[in-house]
């Protein structure tokens, strides 16, 4: 089955007997079914802010329609992570770069490589944030219970699981 413009000169919709279908604009193939799933040619755009599916494969990018500098990039064997300009990566070795474009690689380990005049990972327990490691140029702080919740706050160290140092509220 083919259906063509008025002049018969260009395809629009064909649908073959193993029930291909190909949809064309311009003469060009915009939309493709087969035995194997879906092929598009171009830009979708979509009303629905659901997509279900099991897997969805793109070639490079995954951007904010409204906002170019809003995306996930795909780069070969890493993730960029951008909101004007690249604030995140996760490269093929699983470190991953906060505000820096190489993330420092351990060999063996995993790392998180923090970029910025102060660098602070907080730590969230049962929706509370709990603990802190805060550093800048001059120093390095590990809060525990910053904000004064709990009342029996301890820090401690352990070596193969034993501890070998602890630091309670008094001192």
């Amino acid at each position: 089955f083919r259906l063509q413009n008025a002049a018969g000169s260009e395809h629009m919709i064909q649908a073959d007997q193993d029930g291909a279908v190909t949809l064309y604009h311009n003469g060009n193939s915009k939309l493709a079914t087969s035995s194997t799933g879906v092929t598009l040619s171009g830009d979708l755009s979509m009303t629905s802010n659901v997509i279900y599916a099991s897997q969805i494969y793109v070639n490079d990018r995954v951007g904010h329609r409204d906002d170019a500098s809003t995306f996930i990039d795909f780069d070969t064997d890493t993730i960029k992570f951008a909101t004007d300009g690249e604030a995140m990566r996760i490269d093929s070795s699983g470190n991953v770069g906060i505000g820096t474009t190489s993330p420092k690689d351990l060999t063996g380990q995993n790392s998180l490589s923090i970029n910025g005049s102060v660098a602070r990972v907080d730590f969230k327990i049962a929706d509370t944030f709990r603990h802190a490691i805060v550093t800048e140029a001059e120093y390095l702080n590990i809060s525990v219970d910053p904000d004064n919740s709990q009342s029996n706050s301890q820090f401690s160290v352990s070596v193969d699981n034993s501890e070998k140092l602890r630091i309670d509220s008094t001192g």
